[in-house]
């Protein structure tokens, strides 16, 4: 792959790229644009239909779209562990209340 190969040169200019996308969240145009093909999935071939559409993006916006994925399932996690903590956190004050009645 060509990327691995220029990987030293690469690597601070994307991290730059990607971190300003991410806290601006913008995502260049280029980063947007794919190509579209025509995969064959069977019976006629002269039908449409027995066609699907699969979209080639850049190798560039695929890692975007995966430090995306994992900040999102990273704040998804905190939040989840938060709601469950402080809903945790009133059970064990409402238990300590009723005690002290």
């Amino acid at each position: 792959m060509i990327m691995t190969s220029y990987k030293e040169y690469i690597v601070k200019p994307l991290c730059h790229i990607f971190n300003l996308s991410l806290e601006k969240g913008i995502v260049l145009h280029e980063l947007k644009i794919s190509k579209i093909i025509q995969i064959y999935k069977d019976d006629d071939p002269a039908v449409f239909n027995n066609y699907r559409p699969i979209s080639i993006l850049p190798a560039i916006s695929k890692i975007l779209e995966k430090l995306v994925y994992q900040r999102l399932l990273i704040i998804s996690i905190s939040t989840i562990l938060s709601i469950h903590t402080s809903m945790d956190l009133e059970r064990n004050i409402q238990h300590i209340w009723h005690l002290h009645i």
